[in-house]
């Protein structure tokens, strides 16, 4: 959408922001959810773990070493990375109950309107402070316009969390986005 400097600043945005992300919500959900928290070494087993995380240092050491994947490796990965955001949809899917839609409509208005309405406004209102102009605003802002990714219902399923109502915040989310984002995509046009 914005041209190569765009895609070299969204994969830059995207290299940083996954695996801090990712270990943030792992530690989240181990530590917060049960009966007692969870220690410190519950939080790093788990995290040591999580197939997104090791994904991320794998890529990371091949990328800083130079090593990088063979053709052939690298094919095959891309061959299933297309397929893993039709799989984590058809997880969120198969997961949505409408009943979370009814009971938890308080967390699901909230969380989505901080997603998609106060965190790209933000991003927004702090670009200028921060120097960010051109392409790098118009990546950083529609980055944090995004709905949330697929894999926040693998995470909430796998780690005890209200997968229930993570399946219907990103279902909404997806249906609220295509208002929102386009407007933030035109505010910074």
């Amino acid at each position: 959408m914005y041209g190569r400097d765009g895609a070299a600043l969204a994969a830059v945005g995207i290299a940083a922001v996954i695996p801090l992300v990712n270990a943030l919500s792992v530690w989240f959900l181990t530590r917060m959810i049960g009966e007692t928290p969870a220690g410190l070494g519950t939080v790093l087993k788990s995290m040591a773990k999580n197939p997104i995380i090791i994904a991320c240092l794998i890529g990371i050491a091949l990328n800083a070493s130079g090593i990088g994947l063979h053709p052939l490796l690298a094919d095959g990965l891309e061959l299933l990375a297309r397929g893993a955001l039709a799989l984590g949809l058809l997880a969120v899917g198969a997961g949505l109950r409408w009943a979370a839609l009814r009971s938890g409509w308080t967390a699901l208005l909230l969380s989505n309107l901080l997603k998609l309405v106060a965190v790209p406004a933000l991003t927004l209102a702090l670009a200028g402070p921060l120097g960010l102009s051109g392409v790098a605003l118009q990546v950083a802002v529609l980055f944090n316009a995004l709905p949330s990714s697929a894999s926040s219902y693998v995470f909430a399923r796998a780690l005890g969390g209200d997968h229930a109502l993570m399946a219907a915040i990103l279902t909404t989310q997806v249906a609220m986005a295509a208002v929102t984002l386009p407007l933030f995509v035109a505010l910074v046009g």
